[in-house]
């Protein structure tokens, strides 16, 4: 499933802010106007896998198979899995 494609400059912010003055996990480094969600058209999605129970799964097993499978019918696809660093494995760009 699509996750997220574009997101507002202001949900970028939000989401910048997770793990450093909000609680939970850091998911981004970027900051609103700087990530590739924030574009139109958006270049950018993330996804996550809906399992048979109806839970979402960002496995990141799953997420490996699928980038190579995403980088193969396309060679312009860029995945989060593959930036050094920081691992954003739910992230592709088209």
């Amino acid at each position: 499933m699509i996750t997220e494609c574009y997101r507002s400059v202001a949900r970028q912010e939000e989401l910048y802010a997770q793990g450093r003055t909000k609680p939970g996990a850091i998911v981004t480094y970027k900051r609103g106007g700087e990530s590739k969600h924030n574009w139109l058209p958006c270049p950018a999605l993330d996804v996550a896998f809906l399992l048979p129970n109806g839970e979402m799964s960002w496995s990141g097993l799953l997420l490996s198979k699928f980038a190579r499978l995403m980088k193969a019918a396309d060679a312009r696809v860029h995945w989060g899995g593959d930036w050094p660093g920081f691992k954003d494995r739910p992230h592709f760009e088209v």
